[in-house]
């Protein structure tokens, strides 16, 4: 019967999902209560969920390493969430992902904020869980396999067979993890779009709404009002500058830019002869 394959998982799926919440409450600054939240956000949060702890069950075929797994990956995600929230007061966003490989690479660039103490817990803490995991915990697929031959009326002449309890077993965990997925499809629509303030997203969403809702937004096309709004767009209407100009102008980018396009800086000030040198 097909119960015999979902009844042992509802115990890790659902204590994992709980650990889940009591993971991202360790965020700075903190999301509020799942139910305060949109109820789009909290189906994100559950697909993501679902779809993870479904991966790595297909992949260790251990129900509670598998969630042991997930809420390590959620951890360290929340920890450097933490740490650029430390030196930059902001979040951890979707873009950020790319630094993960960057971070790989060029480790003496991102130890100095996420910490040589922290990395080496983390990194020690997951081998260890690792060694305890396959050790402790037996493989649902392993040996005979007979609460899977129960459910998938195999012949009984090749009860100990470890290989033919692979495929019932792949089949419902793949299914499991296509409905997280329809789940996080059908309520990332409905998420909220991010607003211009990261900290607000967190707070309002959750970790893993924000991250799809910056996911989703990197992907829409940016339309002739939004390039009007930017104060860049050669469309806008340039702002008035009045009263009494500062003495310096910073200008912090992650982008290069023909400083000499600025048309409006008064000539009578030092700074146009610079911006022959920096554009």
């Amino acid at each position: 019967m097909i119960e015999a394959f979902w009844i042992p998982l509802l115990p890790p799926y659902l204590i994992g999902l709980v650990l889940s919440f009591a993971v991202e409450a360790l965020l700075t600054p903190r999301p509020v209560a799942p139910w305060r939240r949109p109820m789009a956000a909290v189906g994100v949060h559950v697909g993501v969920w679902t779809l993870a702890f479904a991966l790595e069950l297909m992949l260790f075929r251990r129900p509670y390493f598998a969630v042991a797994n997930v809420l390590a990956i959620e951890l360290l995600i929340v920890l450097v969430s933490n740490a650029k929230y430390q030196a930059l007061r902001e979040p951890f966003v979707y873009p950020d992902f790319e630094y993960f490989l960057d971070a790989v690479k060029h480790p003496r660039l991102y130890l100095p904020f996420f910490g040589v103490g922290k990395a080496l817990a983390a990194g020690g803490g997951y081998f260890l869980a690792l060694w305890a995991g396959l050790t402790l915990e037996e493989s649902l697929t392993a040996g005979a396999g007979l609460w899977l031959v129960s459910f998938s009326e195999l012949p009984q002449e090749s009860p100990f067979d470890p290989i033919v309890p692979m495929f019932p077993f792949l089949l419902h965990s793949s299914t499991f993890g296509l409905g997280g997925l329809m789940l996080i499809w059908g309520a990332g629509n409905a998420v909220q779009h991010p607003s211009a303030s990261a900290n607000d997203d967190l707070t309002r969403g959750g970790l893993f709404a924000s991250l799809w809702s910056y996911a989703l937004e990197e992907r829409r096309s940016i339309s002739d009002v939004v390039r009007q709004l930017s104060p860049f767009s050669p469309d806008a209407t340039a702002l008035q500058v009045t009263g009494q100009l500062p003495n310096l102008v910073a200008v912090q980018s992650e982008s290069f830019f023909r400083a000499r396009l600025i048309k409006r800086i008064p000539k009578q000030t030092k700074i146009c002869p610079l911006l022959k040198f920096i554009a």
